[in-house]
């Protein structure tokens, strides 16, 4: 499902970090952030330890007080959630539309539905989820309406556009991963985009401990930094991004290509004005072929992965929030009972993507479906 590689240069960059003594947060720390920075269009980026520490430092930069309702996705994976249990707040669980992601429509409900109990929401999280940037433009205009800050949770998302723009430029602020599987691989990492310069700074002290000089700390923060080690291998990523992401695209067109003939497979709806980045390639069936899906590829020794089992809500973690009982989330739970992920990474060579293309037909063709030239 994923096999990130890195180049000698990536290599050779961690060994002079070594050898400098300087591992912790250093100069190749900064220059991932200049670039990331220049890659999202934003002048501001902070590097931190993982993704989840840039969703709990967004949080904080925004000021949102403790006991806060957050409204977030009911499908994703339990960072997203957590991060706002971290920060103090109560996450409001939201369903999902036919893009697998926040419904923009649902949203504005919850809004309405938090306050009109009494329960004023101070944020929305959107998540880009397997790297489809879906509905963010009604999302956005959803919380400017209600005058909330959006959070971007692009962990998935790095090179996912919309409408010509990259995400991370459509919130206020924007949290990414640099987990070993993501479309930027530096093992762990993360960081916080955002066009305000106080939110930056704010996060800076956050993941530093509130240190604004030698043993001065302003407030109480945390220690998400990130290593040197770690942006090299990010920096790495990033300085061959473009062939990375393309490799990945053309083995997602092949993969489209190869079921869409087949009317038993549908895939997660991907807006016209959006750009997939395909940190996941998912299809969706019904719970049975989804299952006999996954013991057909793993008899081919192909792997596969359903991101994600159970929606956010009906987690054990998240069992005592007010909302778990009650709310529906029917698409959410639709989602987790049929999606099925496929290997799509950049390192997939020619003759790999035709053994998945050739299991795929012999598993599909052997159902017996009508063939039907069926965009999906």
């Amino acid at each position: 499902m994923a096999r990130p590689r890195f180049s000698e240069t990536a290599i050779a960059r961690i060994g002079q970090a070594v050898r400098s003594g300087m591992v912790a947060s250093g100069p190749l720390v900064k220059e991932l952030e200049l670039r990331l920075g220049e890659r999202v269009g934003q002048p501001h980026a902070v590097a931190c330890g993982n993704g989840t520490a840039a969703l709990h430092a967004s949080l904080a930069a925004l000021h949102v007080a403790a006991g806060s309702a957050v409204i977030t996705t009911a499908f994703s994976f339990v960072a997203t959630a957590s991060a706002i249990v971290h920060a103090g707040c109560v996450p409001l669980f939201c369903d999902i539309d036919d893009s697998f992601n926040l419904d923009s429509r649902r949203l504005d409900e919850t809004i309405r539905a938090a306050r009109a109990a009494g329960r004023n929401p101070a944020a929305v999280i959107f998540v880009h989820l397997y790297g489809n940037p879906t509905n963010v433009a009604e999302v956005a205009a959803v919380c400017a309406r209600h005058g909330l800050p959006l959070i971007e949770d692009c962990a998935q998302a790095v090179g996912a556009m919309y409408s010509g723009r990259p995400v991370g430029a459509f919130g206020t602020i924007a949290a990414y991963s640099f987990y070993a599987t993501k479309n930027v691989a530096a093992g762990e990492g993360g960081a916080v985009v955002t066009a305000d310069a106080s939110l930056a700074e704010h996060v800076r002290k956050f993941i530093n401990h509130g240190k604004t000089a030698p043993y001065a700390h302003e407030l109480v923060g945390y220690n998400y930094r990130m290593s040197d080690l770690h942006a090299a291998l990010a920096l790495d990523q990033l300085e061959h991004f473009e062939t990375l992401f393309e490799r990945r695209q053309a083995n997602a067109r092949t993969l489209r290509e190869a079921l869409r003939p087949h009317a038993a497979v549908s895939m997660p709806r991907v807006a016209a004005q959006a750009g997939h980045a395909y940190h996941q390639f998912t299809v969706v069936l019904s719970p049975e072929r989804r299952e006999a899906l996954a013991r057909h590829l793993a008899a081919d020794q192909i792997q596969s992965a359903v991101i994600y089992p159970t929606p956010l809500p009906r987690l054990r973690c998240f069992a005592t929030l007010p909302q778990s009982g009650g709310a529906s989330f029917a698409v959410a739970e639709a989602a987790s009972q049929g999606c099925l992920s496929l290997p799509v990474h950049s390192d997939l060579g020619p003759t790999e993507i035709d053994r998945i293309v050739g299991s795929l037909g012999r598993f599909f063709e052997g159902l017996g479906q009508d063939r039907q030239n069926r965009v999906i």
